[in-house]
């Protein structure tokens, strides 16, 4: 058995876990990590409560067009779906 720089086995029964230790070695070497700045805290902040803004408008959204589709044209909208 011989083994890499990673430590993982060349075994082929062991492919996959030197797949995943080699991509860990990789990340380890350029993934370094920094602490989050206040100004990046408030953008971050600031984003995620636009996506959850427009995650709720497109349900709202959904739902609209859903209730128009029933009424106005409730063949169609079972033929085709409400995804289109």
């Amino acid at each position: 058995m011989t083994k890499d720089h990673c430590g993982a086995t060349t075994e082929p029964k062991f492919m996959w876990m030197m797949s995943v230790k080699m991509v860990a070695c990789v990340c380890v070497n350029i993934c370094i990590g920094m602490d989050i700045s206040p100004i990046d805290l408030i953008n971050i902040e600031s984003f995620s409560r636009r996506v959850i803004s427009l995650a709720e408008f497109r349900q709202m959204l959904h739902n609209y067009l859903r209730s128009k589709m029933d009424s106005v044209a409730p063949n169609l909208s079972t033929l085709i779906g409400e995804q289109v």
